[in-house]
């Protein structure tokens, strides 16, 4: 059976696939959650979410850990949940690569392991569910979006990626380069990270230096 869940809410998803658990026993249930950071509105309201929803009013007992986009933390957060010997461990990874042994560690420990919103480089075999969305499917819409307001027009352009090494920026910039490879008046410049877990100084934005230029023609 396929593990991949694609197109649902992360945190309903997962919670749905515990609630068996939740009704057949007086006890908490334990789950453990190694969230990205706090980077942005969206992920803030995604830890809401989970707060929410593994409360200890739905039978649940949570052990958050803001990883503050540091992979190694997140490694290392990872595995103090399976030293805690908690029932279920949800991780927003960071990268997507590097999963293996922390998996196997938590597969050796009988701990269920649910990989939510970005998605890893690792066998199926060693996580249990992921839940998520398309990301390839995210860079072809923007890349059509493009297409079709240049309507024909040549232009320039400067692909700003998310964060490095991460599976929703590598999924969105492979579904624009797969549009942009059937617009040859299109010049992809540079294709580089936005960086936005650093601020930005708003004196280096020039929007007289907008580098997607359309032509005359």
């Amino acid at each position: 059976m396929n593990k991949k869940i694609i197109g649902v809410v992360a945190c309903s998803a997962v919670a749905a696939s515990m609630a068996i658990g939740a009704s057949a026993s007086d006890e908490l249930i334990k789950v453990g959650y190694a969230q990205v950071g706090h980077e942005s509105d969206w992920r803030t309201a995604n830890t809401q979410n989970y707060q929410d929803v593994f409360s200890e009013e739905n039978g649940y007992e949570l052990s958050f850990v803001d990883c503050d986009n540091d992979n190694a933390a997140q490694i290392e957060a990872v595995r103090n949940f399976i030293n805690q010997e908690l029932d279920y461990i949800v991780i927003a990874p960071i990268q997507s690569a590097g999963w293996d042994t922390v998996l196997q560690e938590a597969q050796d420990a009988g701990i269920p392991v649910i990989i939510a919103d970005r998605e890893i480089e690792a066998s199926e075999d060693l996580y249990d569910a992921w839940v998520g969305t398309n990301t390839t499917n995210e860079g072809i819409t923007a890349g059509n979006w493009l297409a079709e307001y240049m309507d024909g027009k040549e232009a320039n352009i400067l692909v700003i990626e998310g964060s490095v090494g991460a599976s929703a920026a590598l999924g969105r910039t492979d579904g624009f380069n797969q549009v942009a490879a059937d617009h040859d008046e299109w010049t992809i410049l540079d294709s580089q990270s936005g960086d936005f877990t650093q601020m930005v100084d708003r004196k280096l934005w020039n929007p007289s230096s907008n580098l997607m230029k359309e032509s005359s023609t």
